[in-house]
């Protein structure tokens, strides 16, 4: 029970940031975007 759990925490830790590198990496090619123009 315990390995699931400790296993889910983890998959859920990496989502999260993996949503906030790919937020960072988008908001990044927009504001670049944009000051090219």
């Amino acid at each position: 029970m315990k390995k699931t759990v400790k296993i889910e925490v983890k998959t859920l830790v990496l989502e999260k940031i993996e949503n906030s590198v790919y937020k960072g990496t988008a908001l990044w090619f927009t504001m670049e975007s944009s000051c090219r123009c």
